[in-house]
């Protein structure tokens, strides 16, 4: 089935979208074409085994799940992303996957054990759940999916849950005072319980840094990361609330309102298009469109069949 060619009047804007515009032309326009890269990293990998986890489990137990419940659950998520993934990746992707499955099968044990309360202290609101709702621009749909909304309290909290290897305290709470894309989901929880969110639960995850030994079996690689996430789990499951102050959803609102609006403006060709060379290294490695760029290299990528695959059911 071919892509449908893009249109924001028809088919909505997602954060990812607006985020990649304000980052770098070329690479929104690359994504809108359908482009999408066979190689998944490890990272990533990790990320959303660790995300479908939290929602399968969150949805259907009281209590923490036992060590057979979550295997069943691991079990699943495994044949889910080798049903999608698994025909396209390179021998170094399915290496990375099984790595990842063993990491997974201690590191979320020990999490929901960490955080045993979640299932007794707050009440969810939904997870998982995409949104529809009107942008600050008229005829353009904001999009998306949000993690989770939590009551606590009696108050509303967005839950946002994130993977990482490397942590920066200090500056990620300052940060998420004001990100983008947190930002942007607590306009849709506005707009969908018409009440403001107290903050953001921002739920970290951290990926192991372990590396699997020569002649080292995957059992005896989990075996020892296990151990290390035994003697400090607070290391390695963090969680911050962060609560955001009336001015910054106003502020924001409008901030939304500009970058749609460029958006718009760029799609139609009324604004300029250009590479951002400074975001060729990104975050978390570099731009996954970074070998089309310099080597006109198409051997890399696929083309998707939907435009945002992340929203399918």
């Amino acid at each position: 089935m071919a892509l449908e060619k893009y249109d924001p009047y028809k088919h909505g804007v997602t954060q990812g979208v607006l985020t990649t515009f304000m980052r770098c032309r070329e690479e929104a326009k690359n994504h809108l074409a359908g482009l999408s890269q066979i190689r998944t990293s490890s990272a990533l990998q990790f990320g959303s085994m660790a995300h479908r986890i939290l929602e399968l489990v969150y949805r259907k137990w009281k209590k923490p799940p036992t060590d057979g419940e979550l295997q069943k659950v691991l079990d699943f998520v495994y044949k889910e992303f080798m049903q999608e993934d698994g025909g396209r990746l390179s021998p170094e992707g399915l290496e990375n996957i099984h790595t990842n499955l063993s990491l997974l099968k201690v590191v979320m044990p020990a999490y929901f054990n960490y955080h045993k309360d979640d299932f007794v202290s707050s009440k969810w609101m939904e997870l998982e759940e995409k949104f529809c709702i009107p942008s600050p621009v008229e005829g353009i749909n904001l999009i998306g999916r949000i993690d989770g909304v939590r009551m606590q309290k009696k108050e509303v909290w967005l839950f946002e849950s994130k993977t990482k290897s490397r942590i920066e305290e200090d500056s990620l709470t300052d940060s998420l005072a004001f990100d983008f894309q947190t930002n942007t989901y607590q306009y849709a929880v506005r707009h969908k319980y018409k009440v403001k969110p107290s903050g953001v639960l921002y739920n970290v995850i951290r990926r192991p840094g372990q590396r699997l030994k020569k002649d080292e079996g995957l059992a005896s690689f989990a075996a020892r990361v296990d151990e290390e996430i035994q003697k400090d789990p607070s290391y390695y499951f963090l969680r911050y609330e962060i609560q955001i102050p009336k001015s910054e959803f106003a502020r924001f609102e409008t901030e939304l309102k500009y970058v749609v609006e460029e958006f718009v403006q760029w799609w139609k060709g009324d604004l300029a298009h250009y590479r951002n060379t400074s975001a060729c290294k990104q975050q978390y490695g570099p731009c996954r469109f970074l070998p089309l760029c310099a080597n006109n290299d198409t051997e890399l990528y696929i083309k998707r069949e939907e435009l945002f695959p992340e929203l399918k059911d």
